[in-house]
């Protein structure tokens, strides 16, 4: 099983220990974390960058969406980029987790009347860390949802009448 891991580049400031926790924890299940592109790069990185190596880079990351079983994306700190990713996966059928810290849900849900897509989750991570995650190979990317959120603790419920 592989994911595809995104968060904020510049939100690494202040959640880089929760990227870690989140990339360790998918890995001591087995999963195959594709997570470069966010732990090791940095905003001036990105910002040198020719127009050209951006296009490459571009290719290579919608290449990662493709090749990826689902995708999960820490959405703290506000990013385009992620939401644009989100977006990819899950016009792509790919099952999608979005995480955050503890108390409102990210600006990405702001917009949306219903605040939830049918081919996704969210829950809150919290200092303790990571504790599960959704077995994202039984859900169907369209129709399933957890009804009973087992799987996290502190969740949000992913049912909005709740």
């Amino acid at each position: 099983m592989r994911a595809y891991f995104t968060a904020s580049i510049v939100g690494k400031k202040y959640h880089l220990s929760k990227y870690h926790a989140i990339v360790d924890f998918l890995k001591t299940k087995g999963v195959e974390v594709v997570d470069e592109h966010i732990l090791n790069v940095s905003e001036k990185d990105i910002q040198l960058q020719s127009r050209e190596k951006r296009l490459a880079f571009h290719q290579q990351l919608e290449d990662w969406v493709n090749s990826s079983d689902f995708l999960v994306a820490e959405t703290s700190f506000p990013s385009i980029s992620v939401g644009y990713e989100i977006s990819m996966a899950l016009d792509r059928g790919k099952p999608v987790l979005i995480l955050y810290s503890e108390g409102d849900a990210p600006a990405l849900f702001a917009f949306h009347e219903n605040e939830r897509s049918p081919r996704s989750s969210r829950i809150s991570s919290t200092s303790s860390g990571v504790r599960q995650i959704p077995d994202l190979r039984s859900s169907s990317p369209v129709s399933k949802r957890p009804t009973s959120p087992k799987w996290a603790k502190n969740t949000v419920s992913p049912n909005p009448s709740t």
